[in-house]
C-alpha cells in the first residue's frame, strides 16, 4: 500500500491588490528541486475543500517547463495530490489567498524523513562504504564512496568510476580517490540519501537498475532501484564533489 503524507501550507499574496470574491491566477511549478529541472511525468489532482470536490486534474508534460497556470482561480482551501519519485502518494493542504497571483512549488523528490543517520553511530576511524553499480541497455558502471569518522569531522573518499561501455572494454580514469571533509550540508545530504534508500522500489519498471551495497561494522544493506527517477548516488556524489 502506498504511503501518504500530509503537509499543511499557507500561501500569502504576491500582490498588494486585494478584492473580495475575485478570481486569481494559480501557478504550479513541478520540479526535482535537487537539480531544478522540471518533472514531466506528474499527474496532479486538486480538490476544493471543505466540499472535497475535484477541481482540476493536471498533467505537467502538457505545460512548458512543467509550469502550470490556472486562470480565474477561486481562492480558498485546497488539497493537492501527486506522487513523489518513489511512487508514494503525497497530499498537501494549501490556503490560497484572495490576491492577483498564488504560486505552489512541488519538489517531487520529497518524502517523510526519519531523523538521524548512520554517521552519528560511527566511532573514531569507523567507516561507511557505499558501493554503487548501474546496469542498463547501453552502460555498465561501478563507483564507491567511503566515509570515515576522524576526530570531530568526517572524511569522504570518492573513487573514480569504472565504466564498461561494452562487454570487452573497460574505462577508468585515475585510480586515486578524491578526498574531502564533509560540510554540514554534505551531512544533511547524506542523511537524505540514507533515508531515500528505504523508499526506493525494486520493481520500478525501468530497464536501468541501480544497485547499492552499504557496508558498516554493524552490517550490510543491499538495495535495488529500478525507478530511473531517484538517482540517489548521483546526487550524493554531486553534493560531495560537484558532480565530477
Amino acid at each position: 500500500m502506498l504511503k501518504r503524507f500530509l503537509v499543511i501550507m499557507f500561501l500569502f499574496c504576491q500582490s498588494s491588490l486585494f478584492a473580495q470574491n475575485h478570481t486569481s491566477l494559480l501557478k504550479i511549478v513541478v520540479n526535482d528541486c535537487r537539480s531544478g529541472e522540471p518533472d514531466w511525468g506528474q499527474q496532479l489532482k486538486l480538490y476544493k475543500l471543505p466540499e472535497n470536490i475535484l477541481y482540476h486534474t493536471l498533467q505537467s508534460f502538457k505545460y512548458k517547463e512543467g509550469k502550470i497556470e490556472i486562470p480565474y482561480f477561486i481562492p480558498g482551501t485546497y488539497r493537492l495530490e501527486y506522487k513523489n519519485v518513489f511512487g508514494e502518494n503525497i497530499e498537501k493542504l494549501y490556503q490560497l489567498d484572495d490576491c492577483d497571483s498564488n504560486k505552489i512549488t512541488i519538489c517531487v523528490e520529497e518524502f517523510e524523513q526519519q531523523p538521524g543517520n548512520s554517521l552519528e553511530r560511527l566511532s573514531e576511524n569507523d567507516s561507511i562504504a557505499i558501493g554503487f553499480s548501474s546496469f542498463g541497455c547501453f552502460h555498465n558502471s561501478q563507483e564507491r564512496i567511503v566515509i570515515t569518522k576522524k576526530d570531530k569531522y568526517y572524511e569522504a573518499k570518492i573513487y573514480p568510476a569504472i565504466v564498461r561501455p561494452s562487454r570487452f572494454k573497460e574505462e577508468q580514469k585515475s585510480c586515486q580517490p578524491t578526498t574531502i571533509i564533509l560540510t554540514e550540508k554534505n551531512i544533511r545530504d547524506f542523511e537524505g540519501f540514507e533515508n531515500g534508500l528505504t523508499h526506493v522500489k525494486k520493481d520500478g519498471g525501468c530497464t536501468t537498475v541501480d544497485y547499492y551495497d552499504i557496508s558498516t561494522k554493524w552490517g550490510t544493506q543491499k538495495v535495488e532501484d529500478a525507478t530511473c527517477r531517484w538517482s540517489g548516488f548521483w546526487y550524493l556524489k554531486k553534493s560531495l564533489v560537484g558532480g565530477k
